[in-house]
């Protein structure tokens, strides 16, 4: 995990509600669900988007979805800083994931499922 893509992401450093009384960071989350998996809008085989019984776009996600795939991205930190490289803090290794801010508990799918 990219200490650079966690900081433009926003969700370096981001924590279990346990930890500090703060809900995770959810704009990982989101972009990895709009951006980078499934889309805002389900969609049937041949690419069209599916339509619920009032002829209304059905979406793929909720924010309860959201929020729950934002608590896997919890507890991410920079490693420690290299003796071996001059500029402060640590922007070279892969993230680190500190046990004591991440959140352990069950999350659900998109079924709303465990």
């Amino acid at each position: 995990y990219s200490p650079f893509m966690a900081t433009w992401l926003t969700y370096m450093r981001s924590t279990s509600y346990d930890y500090n009384r703060f809900y995770a960071d959810e704009n990982y989350a989101r972009e990895v669900m709009q951006l980078f998996s499934i889309g805002v809008w389900k969609l049937n085989m041949d690419g069209t988007v599916q339509k619920d019984e009032n002829g209304e776009d059905i979406p793929s996600y909720d924010n309860d979805d959201i929020m729950s795939l934002a608590r896997v991205f919890t507890g991410f930190d920079r490693r420690p800083s290299r003796a071996n490289y001059e500029a402060p803090g640590n922007d070279i290794d892969p993230l680190r994931i500190l046990p004591k801010m991440h959140d352990v508990y069950p999350k659900t799918d998109l079924n709303k499922n465990y």
